[in-house]
Protein backbone atom coordinates (compact mmCIF):
# COMPACT_ATOMS: atom_id res chain seq x y z
CA UNK A 1 0.00 0.00 0.00
CA UNK A 2 2.30 2.65 0.81
CA UNK A 3 4.16 2.16 -2.66
CA UNK A 4 1.28 3.05 -4.08
CA UNK A 5 0.80 5.86 -2.56
CA UNK A 6 4.43 6.88 -3.60
CA UNK A 7 3.51 6.23 -7.35
CA UNK A 8 0.42 7.85 -7.02
CA UNK A 9 2.08 11.50 -5.22
CA UNK A 10 5.66 11.10 -7.84
CA UNK A 11 3.24 10.87 -10.46
CA UNK A 12 0.76 13.71 -9.25
CA UNK A 13 4.17 15.75 -8.67
CA UNK A 14 5.26 14.38 -12.22
CA UNK A 15 2.01 16.19 -13.50
CA UNK A 16 2.00 19.36 -11.74
CA UNK A 17 5.81 19.77 -12.80
CA UNK A 18 4.93 19.23 -16.88
CA UNK A 19 1.77 21.32 -16.64
CA UNK A 20 4.24 24.38 -14.65
CA UNK A 21 6.51 23.63 -17.99
CA UNK A 22 3.71 23.86 -20.29
CA UNK A 23 2.62 27.22 -18.67
CA UNK A 24 6.35 28.56 -19.08
CA UNK A 25 6.68 27.64 -22.43
CA UNK A 26 3.53 29.46 -23.20
CA UNK A 27 3.97 32.63 -21.04
CA UNK A 28 3.70 35.69 -22.90
CA UNK A 29 6.78 37.65 -21.67
CA UNK A 30 9.15 39.83 -23.62
CA UNK A 31 12.76 39.71 -23.98
CA UNK A 32 13.37 42.09 -26.29
CA UNK A 33 14.97 45.60 -25.13
CA UNK A 34 12.72 47.45 -27.58
CA UNK A 35 10.24 47.04 -25.13
CA UNK A 36 12.13 49.25 -22.58
CA UNK A 37 10.86 52.95 -23.06
CA UNK A 38 11.54 56.31 -21.95
CA UNK A 39 9.37 58.62 -20.39
CA UNK A 40 9.91 61.99 -20.01
CA UNK A 41 7.70 63.97 -17.26
CA UNK A 42 9.39 67.77 -18.43
CA UNK A 43 6.25 69.57 -16.83
CA UNK A 44 5.33 70.12 -12.80
CA UNK A 45 2.34 71.56 -13.83
CA UNK A 46 1.10 68.94 -15.50
CA UNK A 47 2.69 65.90 -14.20
CA UNK A 48 0.78 63.17 -15.92
CA UNK A 49 1.94 64.92 -19.02
CA UNK A 50 4.84 62.20 -20.87
CA UNK A 51 6.95 62.35 -23.80
CA UNK A 52 8.78 58.94 -25.16
CA UNK A 53 12.00 60.26 -26.17
CA UNK A 54 13.10 56.62 -28.04
CA UNK A 55 16.30 54.71 -27.98
CA UNK A 56 19.12 55.99 -30.39
CA UNK A 57 16.33 58.29 -32.41
CA UNK A 58 18.23 61.93 -31.94
CA UNK A 59 14.81 63.26 -33.30
CA UNK A 60 12.79 61.83 -30.75
CA UNK A 61 14.98 63.87 -28.19
CA UNK A 62 15.33 67.04 -30.30
CA UNK A 63 11.93 67.09 -30.70
CA UNK A 64 10.79 66.42 -26.61
CA UNK A 65 11.07 69.09 -23.65
CA UNK A 66 14.12 67.67 -22.20
CA UNK A 67 16.44 70.56 -20.87
CA UNK A 68 20.27 69.51 -21.04
CA UNK A 69 20.44 73.06 -18.99
CA UNK A 70 19.25 71.86 -15.44
CA UNK A 71 21.14 70.72 -13.26
CA UNK A 72 20.34 66.72 -12.76
CA UNK A 73 18.66 64.10 -15.11
CA UNK A 74 16.97 61.33 -12.99
CA UNK A 75 15.79 58.33 -14.14
CA UNK A 76 13.35 56.02 -12.13
CA UNK A 77 12.92 52.25 -12.81
CA UNK A 78 10.06 50.19 -11.78
CA UNK A 79 10.21 46.45 -10.88
CA UNK A 80 8.50 43.17 -10.90
CA UNK A 81 4.84 43.49 -12.47
CA UNK A 82 5.04 47.40 -12.60
CA UNK A 83 5.14 49.69 -15.14
CA UNK A 84 5.30 53.24 -16.23
CA UNK A 85 1.85 53.49 -14.52
CA UNK A 86 2.65 51.80 -11.24
CA UNK A 87 2.23 53.17 -7.87
CA UNK A 88 6.04 53.66 -7.34
CA UNK A 89 7.80 55.25 -9.97
CA UNK A 90 4.79 57.91 -10.06
CA UNK A 91 5.02 58.60 -6.50
CA UNK A 92 8.35 59.41 -6.91
CA UNK A 93 8.23 61.34 -10.11
CA UNK A 94 5.18 63.29 -8.62
CA UNK A 95 7.77 63.68 -5.54
CA UNK A 96 10.65 65.54 -7.72
CA UNK A 97 8.13 67.38 -9.85
CA UNK A 98 6.54 69.39 -6.52
CA UNK A 99 9.61 69.88 -5.26
CA UNK A 100 11.75 73.36 -5.91
CA UNK A 101 14.14 70.58 -7.64
CA UNK A 102 14.63 71.74 -11.31
CA UNK A 103 15.44 68.05 -12.97
CA UNK A 104 14.64 66.00 -15.80
CA UNK A 105 12.44 63.16 -15.15
CA UNK A 106 12.30 59.73 -17.09
CA UNK A 107 10.44 57.06 -16.31
CA UNK A 108 12.48 53.85 -17.47
CA UNK A 109 9.55 51.45 -18.27
CA UNK A 110 10.27 47.47 -18.97
CA UNK A 111 6.76 46.39 -18.04
CA UNK A 112 6.40 44.01 -20.79
CA UNK A 113 9.75 42.12 -19.62
CA UNK A 114 9.05 42.47 -16.11
CA UNK A 115 5.39 41.23 -16.25
CA UNK A 116 4.05 37.48 -17.21
CA UNK A 117 1.18 36.74 -18.64
CA UNK A 118 -1.06 34.66 -17.66
CA UNK A 119 -1.55 36.95 -14.52
CA UNK A 120 -2.54 34.38 -12.42
CA UNK A 121 1.26 32.98 -12.70
CA UNK A 122 3.36 35.74 -12.36
CA UNK A 123 4.91 35.18 -8.85
CA UNK A 124 5.86 31.53 -9.89
CA UNK A 125 7.06 32.96 -12.76
CA UNK A 126 9.83 35.49 -11.19
CA UNK A 127 13.00 33.55 -11.79
CA UNK A 128 11.96 34.52 -15.74
CA UNK A 129 11.58 37.89 -15.21
CA UNK A 130 14.86 38.29 -12.98
CA UNK A 131 16.48 36.93 -16.14
CA UNK A 132 15.06 39.76 -18.15
CA UNK A 133 17.48 42.34 -15.19
CA UNK A 134 20.54 42.25 -17.29
CA UNK A 135 18.98 43.14 -20.53
CA UNK A 136 17.06 46.68 -19.09
CA UNK A 137 20.30 47.35 -17.08
CA UNK A 138 21.67 47.00 -20.58
CA UNK A 139 19.39 49.40 -22.60
CA UNK A 140 19.28 51.60 -19.89
CA UNK A 141 23.08 52.21 -20.21
CA UNK A 142 22.93 52.65 -23.93
CA UNK A 143 20.01 54.65 -23.71
CA UNK A 144 22.27 57.06 -21.42
CA UNK A 145 25.19 56.75 -23.60
CA UNK A 146 23.05 58.00 -26.36
CA UNK A 147 21.93 60.76 -24.29
CA UNK A 148 25.42 61.69 -23.29
CA UNK A 149 26.53 61.56 -26.98
CA UNK A 150 23.90 63.71 -28.02
CA UNK A 151 25.20 66.59 -25.16
CA UNK A 152 21.97 66.13 -23.34
CA UNK A 153 23.97 65.38 -19.89
CA UNK A 154 27.31 64.80 -18.28
CA UNK A 155 27.19 61.45 -16.93
CA UNK A 156 28.31 63.10 -13.16
CA UNK A 157 24.57 64.93 -13.06
CA UNK A 158 22.72 61.64 -13.43
CA UNK A 159 20.78 60.11 -10.26
CA UNK A 160 19.05 56.77 -11.03
CA UNK A 161 16.39 55.48 -8.61
CA UNK A 162 14.94 52.15 -8.48
CA UNK A 163 12.44 50.04 -6.86
CA UNK A 164 12.43 46.59 -6.21
CA UNK A 165 13.83 44.45 -9.54
CA UNK A 166 14.32 48.05 -10.63
CA UNK A 167 17.24 48.67 -8.37
CA UNK A 168 18.71 45.82 -10.18
CA UNK A 169 18.49 47.30 -13.54
CA UNK A 170 19.79 50.66 -12.27
CA UNK A 171 22.80 49.14 -10.19
CA UNK A 172 23.84 47.31 -13.85
CA UNK A 173 23.36 50.38 -15.88
CA UNK A 174 25.65 51.90 -13.62
CA UNK A 175 27.89 48.77 -13.61
CA UNK A 176 27.35 49.29 -17.74
CA UNK A 177 28.30 52.78 -17.80
CA UNK A 178 31.44 52.34 -15.74
CA UNK A 179 32.83 49.75 -17.77
CA UNK A 180 32.16 51.37 -21.01
CA UNK A 181 32.78 55.57 -20.64
CA UNK A 182 35.31 54.71 -17.03
CA UNK A 183 32.73 57.31 -15.68
CA UNK A 184 30.87 56.90 -12.76
CA UNK A 185 27.30 57.60 -12.05
CA UNK A 186 26.90 59.71 -9.10
CA UNK A 187 24.01 58.19 -7.40
CA UNK A 188 22.08 55.32 -7.70
CA UNK A 189 19.25 54.46 -4.71
CA UNK A 190 17.35 51.45 -4.46
CA UNK A 191 14.40 50.58 -2.48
Amino acid sequence: MNKNVNIYGTSILCIVVVNLFQLCLSTELSRDPNDVHFFLYPDPRNPNVSEEIVFNDTESLQNSSFNPQLTRTVFITHGFRSNVSSMMPQMVKNAFLASTLQYNIIIVSWGALSTPLPAELTSSLYTLVIANVPIVGRRLAEFIIFMKDQNAFNIENLYLIGHSLGSHVSGLAGMNIKEWTDQQIPRITGE
